[in-house]
């Protein structure tokens, strides 16, 4: 027994041993491909503010993006900001200045992607819950002017200032443009939207013949102004003698994203 206890004793510690020197080899290889670049990149303009959204990336890997930013896209980009998101919140910007980005793509071994598509902004001044009476009713409350350091003041219809006025007929308000310098205003009606935001864009074409538009709860109206600039406003209510809208002005021209066509006496 005693011997047969031995031999087994013997045999297990041979299996031990031979279970000791089993070794597996894992083998490591660097990761050195990059994401893809970012795709979809797009902006949305906002009152110091410039909100920047693209296409989330697919890889199983991927870590942050990276947001680079300059004042000129022949200058070189300088880092700004990481996110884990595929959005970013650009804020505490001047408005009327453009700014250039391209973002890039992350993965957890470091590897950084190339650039995506280079996108511009302009932030805009932009205000809400402003008022506008019927001319006839109070005549000093009832023009537009949108050159103002603020990028809108009310003023009277009838002021030299004055780029469009609200005047009611029949029952019904109407947005009137004016002309300065021999050139006029124009005003586009864009349709009903949910915020103001969604007009990103001022048309190259559709403007009114007629030189006003009526005014509908909902709808937002571009103005093209006479001095190249763009505005552009949406209705949140109407009362017996005056309505109630949201507004914002692009105050540089040269604005790649919102650049109209060279301007034509109508």
């Amino acid at each position: 027994m005693k011997k047969a206890l031995l031999v087994l004793a013997i045999l297990t510690g041979v299996i031990l041993i031979l279970s000791s020197c089993e070794k597996k080899v894992y083998v490591y290889e660097d990761d050195t491909t990059p994401p893809s670049s970012p795709k979809g990149v797009y902006s949305v303009t906002g009152d110091q503010t410039v909100y920047i959204y693209w296409a989330p990336n697919d890889e199983k890997d991927l870590n942050k993006y990276k947001i680079y930013r300059s004042l000129d896209p022949d200058d070189p980009f300088e880092y700004l900001a990481s996110t884990h998101d595929s959005s970013y919140i650009d804020q505490g910007l001047t408005n009327g200045t453009t700014y250039y980005y391209i973002i890039t793509a992350v993965d957890f071994s470091g590897n950084e992607s190339g650039y995506s598509g280079l996108i511009s902004d302009t932030p805009r001044p932009v205000g809400f819950s402003y008022s506008l009476f019927d001319k006839a009713i109070n005549r000093r409350l009832a023009g537009i002017y949108f050159k103002a350091p603020q990028g809108l003041q009310i003023v009277p219809w009838d002021s030299s200032a004055c780029d469009i006025y609200l005047d009611e007929v029949s029952g019904t308000f109407y947005l009137n443009t004016t002309n300065k310098n021999g050139v006029w205003n124009d005003i586009q009606d864009m349709g009903y939207t949910d915020n103001l935001d969604e007009i990103t864009y001022a048309p190259n074409t559709g403007w009114s013949d007629l030189g006003y538009e009526e005014v509908i709860t909902g709808h937002t109206y571009v103005i093209w102004t006479w001095d190249l600039h763009y505005a552009k406003l949406r209705i949140t209510h109407e009362y017996s003698d005056y309505i109630t809208f949201e507004w914002a002005y692009q105050t540089a021209v040269e604005n790649q994203e919102l650049k109209p066509v060279p301007k034509k006496p109508r």
